[in-house]
């Protein structure tokens, strides 16, 4: 699969010329996305995913990702999930919160899933905990475990109304 993912980005296997422009407009856009050393900022890192060889910093190297990309994979996984485990869709009037916290700071989502919730596994890279209400069947709280270091919390529930507030 490494392969497919690095010829998609080479002009040289392009079919024909608008074929090898998207490739390397993909091929930039993904070297703009790679920093080195002292380019790494010291914040904004996702929690989990920070340096953790102990290697000196001219020789780390971290891809930027956008939140919103994140933010898309969870609700793509979330939504996923709830179709596939509840039969149901997660309609308009449910909203959809990721949360990036470090281990510590996720004692809340998994008391909860330890204490109502079970675990999913969609083969070997990923895994779900989750949780979810018995009230309506659709408001819940998920921890989603990519490889075994990427994890995502969210949460699923009604939104608020006018009368709500």
């Amino acid at each position: 699969m490494y392969g497919r993912m690095i010829r998609a980005f080479d002009p040289r296997y392009a079919k024909n010329e608008k074929d090898r422009r998207i490739r390397e407009r993909k091929r930039q856009r993904a070297l703009n996305g790679i920093l080195h050393g002292d380019e790494i900022p010291n914040e904004g890192i996702y929690p989990g995913l920070g340096e953790r060889w102990n290697r000196p910093r001219p020789e780390q190297i971290a891809v930027k990702v956008p939140k919103r990309y994140i933010d898309r994979l969870g609700t793509k996984i979330v939504r996923g999930i709830a179709y596939l485990e509840d039969g149901c869709f997660i309609e308009d009037g449910y909203e959809i919160e990721h949360y990036a916290v470090e281990a510590s700071g996720a004692k809340m989502f998994q008391e909860a899933i330890a204490r109502f919730g079970h675990t999913l596994s969609r083969g070997p890279g990923i895994v779900i905990d989750r949780a979810v209400t018995e009230e309506d069947g659709v408001s819940s709280i998920y921890k989603i475990t990519i490889w075994g270091e990427f994890v995502i919390y969210v949460s699923v529930r009604p939104k608020e109304t006018e009368s709500d507030a």
